[in-house]
């Protein structure tokens, strides 16, 4: 299963239990890890809980225990990693650390 498929599963889940709204077209609303929301510009609030924990794929190339450095080095792992999970309404439009001087 991809990602996309495990947050989109995970999604439809929140939506039954009345966690997430469902959008205009169909689909339900956002949700994103702490980090990606950094990326889009935004800043989780002080003080907000996950709305949900479940675990994603992450990939890495760095060498395991049982994998020589090289074989690591050509073909990247993946590995699941629970993640924290956040909607729209729980965040605010990052501060730039600039304006706190």
């Amino acid at each position: 299963m991809t990602n996309a498929e495990i947050i989109m599963e995970n999604s439809m889940i929140l939506v039954a239990d009345g966690v997430l709204e469902v959008e205009e077209d169909g689909m339900p609303e956002e949700i994103h890890t702490y980090s990606h929301w950094k990326t889009l510009g935004r800043q989780v609030k002080r003080g907000e809980k996950a709305i949900a924990k479940f675990p994603i794929w992450k990939y890495t190339s760095k060498k395991t225990e049982d994998v020589s450095e090289e074989e690591a080095q050509k073909k990247g792992y993946c590995f699941q990693k629970l993640s924290a999970w956040f909607k729209y309404s729980q965040t605010e439009e990052a501060k730039d650390e600039k304006d706190n001087d």
